[in-house]
């Protein structure tokens, strides 16, 4: 098996677990508020202080283009096509079904 099958096989495995745990890996809509670029705009001048003082949850749409899991931790960087964005996100934090 070439490489390229073998990561296509391993795309459709990954799908067939998302959906059998009810997580539909192509939905036609996804529900957003916010795109990188708007929300480098917003807060690109608080400090780490201020944004753990006062969470903002928002949903972005951007396309992943790196992800680092640390332990507990995830970093990923969101691209909308002009901005990246990086995240760090709390793996308890996560709702596992959303």
């Amino acid at each position: 098996m070439s490489e390229l099958d073998q990561q296509i096989e391993n795309r459709k495995r990954k799908r067939d677990e998302l959906r059998s745990l009810g997580v539909e890996p192509y939905p036609h809509r996804a529900d957003v508020d916010s795109e990188p670029s708007e929300l480098r705009r917003r807060f690109e001048h608080h400090d780490a202080e201020r944004l753990e003082a006062e969470p903002v949850a928002v949903r972005v749409a951007g396309r992943i283009q790196a992800l680092r899991e640390h332990g507990k931790t995830c970093f990923l960087d969101l691209y909308d096509g002009r901005n990246k964005l990086q995240a760090m996100v709390r793996k308890k934090n996560l709702d596992e079904t959303a």
